[in-house]
């Protein structure tokens, strides 16, 4: 049985080029069932909801993009035959032609969300691309985007919708069409086959499918495509170890609800944007004898991906890592401009400056809240789209990290190994004007080199050892755990505004699998008093080799974030509202910013 779904937000509030001829070929048949419109819009991961908005002013954006000569290399052009995943810009003559202004945005998020899946399967040694219809452009490649047009009122619903592409002539029979929409009433929804049957015969690797991804505020870009994507391509199968109607419970997931309580099994900010968080629901390249995905759909036997044994995901940059961003241009390294403030004020500009490898500030964590962030690893804010102006020359600068589509940004391959960097809401590209002018703005792409990045990895910029000192400090506030300098046993352990003195230092001490944390040359430990319940406070107490209540469990999250979980109680220290507040502990949430610790040196 085949349904339709209303899942996580496939937005696209854009556009890409095309003819708007349909297939060369008539489809043979096309797979059954009654389309089911799900009841009503679904919370999505990330918290998004599919509801109208309103339209978006034909002024949001440019019209124009002088990227069609650029190489980009986000996909292999390996023919148009066969099974195929054909993106479709449908919009209804009422609606903004934003179709070359939004081309390189586009396929930056159809990059990213085939990155996804292949990120999901070098977890185990191997790769799988989605096999897009894809074109040569110079010597690159990139997907083939067509340009719809339908009648009015087609864009009310899916039904509506998918008669009026076949109508058009878009009823091949091993596609998969991915409509991206100007209309604003759903955030994304897709076919969905009920079958688990493990065989390439499966109805979700058959027949013709649709999925449609809607211009709805705050669902735009990669994650939502390969959300809906993951439906349309059969997952979450109710029969699955982890399913909820056609998700999975485990929250950490690119299928999962985001309301559902998260698992230890994947804390860690990627998990969020890769498929199947323990690889025993919907994908896993190699599962083991006799497991479900052994025995039942496994999306990673789907022939809508190119598939091979080894990896190919080396060179991507990815969530939870540290990277150094530099111009090909000029060799200068985004940083915080460094004109009068401090580098950990909000709303300071972002600039390109000489490279220095020993610069805090030139270290760029990519964080993940439904989208890829760059939090700046040494203020801890994210960079943003200054004044969420969205006209070309907007100046780019950092504010507190929040869930907003002008913190979000895609990545855009090139073949010289570079990439350009574009934002979500505005659809322009990171720019260095020119060598001599540091500022950094956004701009409409055309992929010149002052547009083009070097994104280099580094080494994980927060090892742990006992013979130094660190600051911890919560995301949510970047406030630091503090406590007086002449703190006794049962002193209160609070939080302060960052800062190098004294009150602010500790040191790790391994027990085991386990740390203590102990405040600065003291022998005192953060404790949790032998309580196990939600909200005891945690204290100072005098260090003990054998006390499991000053034991914490030390669960990386990404580089040098960290979240720290109690052995004896099982939950996690989190910083409390209010000024100076008493850290508490609370049940163990990694997406709860106040539970997140940036762990550094100093």
């Amino acid at each position: 049985m085949q349904t339709v779904i209303a899942t996580m937000a496939l937005l696209l509030a854009a556009a890409m080029p095309g003819s708007a001829a349909g297939p060369t070929a008539p489809a043979e048949h096309t797979s059954g069932g009654p389309l089911l419109q799900a009841s009503t819009p679904e919370v999505l991961p990330g918290g998004h909801v599919g509801v109208p908005t309103g339209p978006l002013p034909t002024s949001t954006l440019p019209t124009t993009s002088s990227a069609d000569g650029v190489d980009i290399s986000g996909f292999t052009c390996d023919g148009n035959d066969g099974p195929r995943i054909e993106v479709l810009y449908v919009r209804e003559a009422t609606m903004p032609d934003r179709s070359a202004a939004m081309q390189p945005v586009l396929q930056a998020w159809l990059v990213n969300a085939d990155a996804a899946y292949n990120d999901g399967a070098a977890r185990q040694g191997q790769s799988r691309h989605l096999r897009f219809l894809t074109e040569e452009v110079g010597d690159g490649c990139r997907a083939v985007i067509k340009n719809v047009l339908v009648p009015k009122g087609s864009l009310n619903d899916l039904e509506p919708s998918v008669k009026a592409v076949r109508d058009l002539g878009y009823i091949q029979n091993d596609r998969k069409y991915l409509m991206i929409t100007e209309s604003t009433k759903v955030c994304g929804i897709a076919n969905y086959s009920h079958d688990d049957s493990p065989g390439p015969d499966n109805k979700s690797n058959t027949g013709t499918s649709y999925l449609r991804v809607d211009a709805t505020a705050g669902c735009l870009g990669a994650n939502a495509i390969a959300h809906e994507m993951g439906h349309a391509l059969g997952a979450v199968q109710n029969s699955a170890p982890h399913a909820d109607d056609g998700h999975c419970t485990q929250s950490l997931d690119m299928m999962c609800h985001d309301d559902k309580t998260p698992t230890p099994d994947c804390p860690e900010w990627d998990a969020k944007r890769l498929p199947d968080c323990g690889g025993d629901d919907y994908f896993n390249v190699a599962p083991p004898a006799g497991s479900y995905l052994a025995t039942h759909w496994n999306l990673a036997r789907s022939r809508y991906f190119n598939a091979s044994d080894t990896p190919s995901n080396t060179d991507y940059p990815r969530p939870g890592f540290t990277y150094t961003v530099t111009n090909v241009a000029s060799g200068a390294a985004l940083d915080i401009d460094p004109a009068d403030g401090s580098t950990n004020d909000p709303q300071r500009y972002l600039a390109a400056t000489p490279a220095n490898s020993a610069s805090a500030t030139q270290k760029w964590l990519l964080g993940y809240d439904t989208g890829i962030q760059l939090m700046n690893n040494d203020s801890l804010l994210c960079l943003d789209s200054a004044n969420r102006s969205q006209k070309p020359g907007t100046r780019s600068y950092q504010d507190e990290c929040a869930g907003e589509d002008g913190q979000r940004w895609a990545y855009l391959p090139h073949t010289d190994g570079s990439f350009s960097i574009l934002n979500w809401l505005t659809g322009l590209a990171l720019t260095q004007g020119t060598p001599d002018n540091p500022l950094v703005k956004q701009q409409v792409y055309a992929g010149a080199a002052n547009q083009r990045w070097h994104i280099k990895r580094i080494a994980d910029p927060a090892p742990l050892g006992s013979a130094d000192t660190y600051r911890l400090a919560a995301l949510s506030s970047r406030d630091a755990l503090s406590a007086p300098i002449a703190s006794r046993p049962g002193t209160a352990v609070t939080h302060n505004p960052r800062s190098d003195e004294t009150s602010q230092q500790w040191r790790l001490t391994a027990r085991g699998q386990y740390w203590q944390l102990r405040f600065g040359s003291s022998d005192l430990c953060v404790s949790n008093n032998r309580a196990t319940t939600v909200g005891g406070e945690v204290t100072l107490r005098t260090c003990a080799i054998t006390g499991t209540e000053q034991q914490w469990s030390l669960t990386r999250i990404a580089d040098g974030r960290y979240q720290l979980v109690n052995r004896l109680s099982g939950l996690a220290l989190a910083i409390a509202d209010g000024d100076l507040s008493v850290l508490q502990q609370q049940p163990a949430d990694a997406k709860d910013r106040a539970q997140v610790f940036a762990v550094t040196m100093g």
